[in-house]
C-alpha cells in the first residue's frame, strides 16, 4: 500500500504544496490537525495531477472554514475549478489536504 498526501497551504502571495509519502491512511486526528478543525471532503474533486499523471484522489478541507474566516486557497480552488468547472464561483478556504495512491490505499480511505 502506497499513498501520497499533498498539503496545500494558502499564503499571502501563493500557495505552498508539501508532499508526504504514506504507507497507510492518515488518522482522522492528523487530518484535523492539518486543516485546523473538523474535516469535510471537497465535493467532486476526484482527480489530482501529479508528476506521474492524473491520479484518483480524495481531498479534505476545514468544515468551518467560512465561519472562522480562513483565507482563500487560490491554488486549490484553481485545481478544483479545473475538475468541476460549474463550481468556479466557490473558493476553497484554508489548508487543503489531497490524498492519492495505489488502489489498495484509495480503498482504505
Amino acid at each position: 500500500m502506497q499513498g501520497e498526501m499533498f498539503i496545500i497551504t494558502p499564503d499571502s502571495t501563493e500557495a505552498t504544496i508539501e508532499r508526504r509519502a504514506l504507507d497507510g491512511p492518515p488518522s482522522l486526528a492528523d487530518l484535523q490537525t492539518l486543516v485546523g478543525g473538523y474535516i469535510e471532503p471537497v465535493p467532486l474533486l476526484h482527480h489530482y495531477v501529479t508528476r506521474a499523471g492524473l491520479r484518483p484522489c480524495i481531498a479534505y478541507c476545514n468544515e468551518d472554514g467560512r465561519l472562522v474566516g480562513l483565507p482563500v486557497n487560490a491554488t486549490a480552488t484553481g485545481m478544483w475549478s479545473e475538475s468541476v468547472p460549474q463550481l468556479r464561483h466557490q473558493p476553497l478556504l484554508g489548508t487543503i489536504v489531497v490524498l492519492t495512491g495505489d488502489a489498495e490505499f484509495m480503498e482504505s480511505l
